[in-house]
Order: structure tokens, then sequence, then C-alpha cells
């Protein structure tokens, strides 16, 4: 019996905020979701978890600017709040 491990690093409706620079979340969204210009704006700004897909992948809502944005979930760090 081989063990399972759970992908899923972020619980829906946690607080996260991007925690990389622009040029290492272009590289790090390929085969993540991709690469957004709004991204940009976004990073070190706080989103909440909307969703997880299967790959771990999160989609973050950013409430301010109405989006949904995919990331790669290595790119996220949880925020206290």
């Amino acid at each position: 019996m081989g063990l399972i491990v759970s992908r899923r690093k972020f619980k829906e409706d946690e607080l996260v905020k991007v925690n990389v620079d622009v040029d290492m979340l272009k590289m790090m969204q390929k085969g993540h979701g991709g690469w957004d210009p709004r991204m940009e704006d976004l990073i070190g700004q706080v989103g909440s978890v909307h969703g997880i897909y299967p790959s771990g992948d999160v989609v973050v809502e950013y409430r301010e600017i109405r989006a949904y944005l995919t990331f790669n979930p290595d790119a996220l760090t949880k925020v206290n709040q």
C-alpha cells in the first residue's frame, strides 16, 4: 500500500500573497495557468484562495480588481490576519 500525499498547500478562503519577484513569477507560471500582465501589480497584495486544481495550482480572488487568477502554489505564501 502506497502513501498518498496531498499536493494542496492551501485551503479555500485562506489569505495568500505572491512571495517572489516579477521575473521569477513569470518563469514559475509556465505550466501553471500562464502569465497574466495583471499579476505584476498584485505581487505582495493579499488575495483569498477561491479554489485549488487537482494539480495543486491555486485560483486566487482579488476582490479589489474583480479578478480570479491561477498561480503556481510555490509562488504563494499564507498571510495571517
